[in-house]
């Protein structure tokens, strides 16, 4: 809730308390109460809520659904159960009446704040969002706080192509960047699902979801390169943003190194590309790309780095916890054998990672331009 509703929620119970504790006065200015901070909810920031990738109940419902929802069937069973408890206490006596009257107008309040549900994250993908937003930052921070390291300049109606959009977070900032300076671009967003794609967005941003492949195997790569070159403009530029998968440097004790294995066990099982940092280099120059550029930046896996509030600690934990399934499907490579022992494996790593200063992971960065045609 704003300010404002708050406001109101504390200078309209003065006018409330003091009443004579009877049932009819309770409901009527109970539900009037209701009723008037219902109608001014501003339902949070929905456009700030969408830009960050936050599911709240506005966005899943709508905003006019919402209102609805909470007038009619939060509220009302918020005032059932008080009217119920009040009923049965009305029994026993002024005395009691009174201090249950007291009691349970107070506990409206808490109950009222519950139908704030609107600003609390909603679905079962609240979680991805989150751990999606939070690697973002992390990557962009490990590059300067920079969006983007390609040496361009863009003007209005320039295309960019994000792929592995996930919440969309990237082509929100980088749009607003830009828009500061007067440019909107027109930007497109593709990833192999939507679910974490936001609800409200910029209407020069635009989601799709093609025909993608998790594992990015050798021939699939060659495909990707082939398409986004043909796909690219002469004289732009393609930045390629991957995570170091060879060179690990988390293996800081024996369960942190089984997990290395693990990792590497199951990419080469499904012919995963893991040197991409000297791989794509090599593939773009074959292609006909130039100007190809790679900076590396090793991001240490602690729970925070200069107070910045980026858990780095949990967002790797949460990282590997992803790769579970493959593993398990894939027979646990000798190394886990059933979802337990992961667990074990995981939370072992964890405890490593903790106690040590030691533990990174590596971001490449790879910029390379389209020649110029003749």
């Amino acid at each position: 809730m704003a300010t404002g509703t708050w406001a109101l929620l504390g200078g309209s119970w003065k006018a409330i308390a003091p009443l004579t504790p009877r049932t009819e006065h309770f409901i009527l200015t109970i539900s009037l109460w209701a009723g008037v901070l219902t109608s001014i909810q501003d339902l949070r920031d929905m456009k700030g809520d969408a830009a960050v990738g936050r599911q709240t109940l506005p966005l899943v419902l709508g905003s006019s659904r919402c209102r609805w929802t909470i007038t009619f069937f939060l509220t009302p069973a918020s005032l059932l159960v008080l009217w119920g408890g009040y009923r049965v206490m009305n029994d026993k006596g002024s005395y009691h009446d009174h201090k249950t009257y007291m009691i349970y107008s107070y506990t409206f309040c808490l109950i009222l704040a519950v139908t704030a549900l609107e600003g609390l994250d909603w679905g079962d993908n609240v979680t991805t969002i989150f751990k999606l937003n939070l690697l973002h930052r992390i990557i962009t921070k490990a590059f300067g706080d920079q969006l983007a390291l390609a040496p361009i300049t863009l003007r209005t109606n320039d295309r960019v192509l994000e792929s592995g959009a996930g919440t969309g977070i990237w082509a929100q900032e980088f749009s607003a960047f830009h828009s500061q300076n007067n440019v909107l671009l027109d930007i497109e967003c593709i990833d192999i699902s939507d679910k974490q794609f936001p609800r409200e967005y910029p209407s020069n941003i635009h989601f799709s979801i093609p025909l993608l492949i998790v594992a990015m195997n050798d021939a699939r790569w060659i495909t990707a390169i082939d398409q986004l070159y043909d796909v690219l403009k002469p004289g732009a530029c393609i930045e390629l943003v991957e995570i170091g998968v060879k060179g690990y440097g988390f293996g800081v004790g024996p369960n942190s190194k089984r997990l290395e294995s693990l990792v590497l066990s199951l990419y080469a099982s499904k012919g995963v590309v893991t040197d991409l940092e000297v791989y794509l280099p090599k593939l773009l120059a074959k292609k006909g790309f130039i100007d190809i550029h790679r900076e590396d930046r090793k991001v240490y896996i602690r729970e925070s780095v200069d107070n910045d509030g980026l858990n780095r600690l949990k967002q790797f934990h949460d990282l590997w916890m992803g790769i579970k399934t493959p593993v398990l499907t894939s027979g646990g490579f000798g190394i886990v054998g059933s979802d337990n022992e992961f667990d074990q494996l995981l939370e072992g790593c964890l405890k490593e990672w903790k106690e040590s200063d030691k533990a990174y992971n590596t971001y490449y960065s790879i910029v390379a331009r389209k020649p110029v045609e003749d």
